[in-house]
Order: structure tokens, then C-alpha cells, then sequence
């Protein structure tokens, strides 16, 4: 990979990770291109160069969570352990994807026990 394309990369990877804090603080809704390239440190056309648009950046961004959480997912599958262990698994405080860390702070607003306090 020249320079070129090795600049070009970092510079998504740095869109990608910009994006994903600040959709996953507020909302992709309320979050605008020009949020994004602040954040990440670069201009609203290398946003647009690189994605076309911020529907195309927020689907690679949910692409990302379905595929993290796949993987997750594959990984706890082949645990020798019960399905509440392995469900314990997913939703552990171990796990840091945006997607487990919004679905136990959505169980703690809806004051019910989480699964590590089912015993």
C-alpha cells in the first residue's frame, strides 16, 4: 500500500471512530457531518470522498455493530457453558460495544435486574 493509500485509510478509520462516539452519545439524527469532521480532524469533503454521505457513513457504522456483534456472538457460541452463562457473556461489563454498553444502561433506566444479578 503507497503512502497515498495508507493516509486515505487512516484518514476513514479516524471518520469511523469519530462517528461511532458521537452516534453513540447522541444519536446519528442529531449528529451532523460537520460534528464528525471536527471531531475527527478532517473537512466535510474528505467525509463526502470517502463515504458520498452521512446515510452511507451511518450504515457503514450500524455494518460495523452487526458485525462486532457477530462475532461476539460466534465467539460465546462455543463456550461449554449454559445459555444463561453465555448470555451473561454477551452482556458482561467485559463487553465495551457501544451496542452492549446502550442496551445495560437502557436495562438500568428500566430498573430491572440485570442478567449478572439473576441468581
Amino acid at each position: 500500500m503507497d503512502g497515498f493509500a495508507r493516509r486515505k485509510e487512516q484518514s476513514k478509520e479516524d471518520i469511523r471512530r469519530a462517528a461511532e462516539e458521537l452516534f453513540s452519545r447522541f444519536g446519528a439524527d442529531k449528529v451532523s457531518v460537520n460534528d464528525i469532521a471536527r471531531k475527527a480532524g478532517v473537512s466535510q469533503a474528505t467525509i463526502y470522498n470517502n463515504f458520498g454521505s452521512k446515510e452511507e457513513l451511518v450504515h457503514d457504522y450500524r455494518k460495523s455493530i452487526v458485525s462486532g456483534m457477530a462475532g461476539r456472538f460466534r465467539e460465546i457460541l462455543v463456550w461449554k457453558k449454559s445459555f444463561i452463562e453465555k448470555f451473561e457473556g454477551f452482556y458482561s461489563r467485559g463487553s465495551t460495544s457501544p451496542t452492549a454498553t446502550r442496551l445495560r444502561s437502557k436495562i438500568r433506566m428500566l430498573n430491572l435486574r440485570t442478567p449478572l444479578t439473576w441468581k
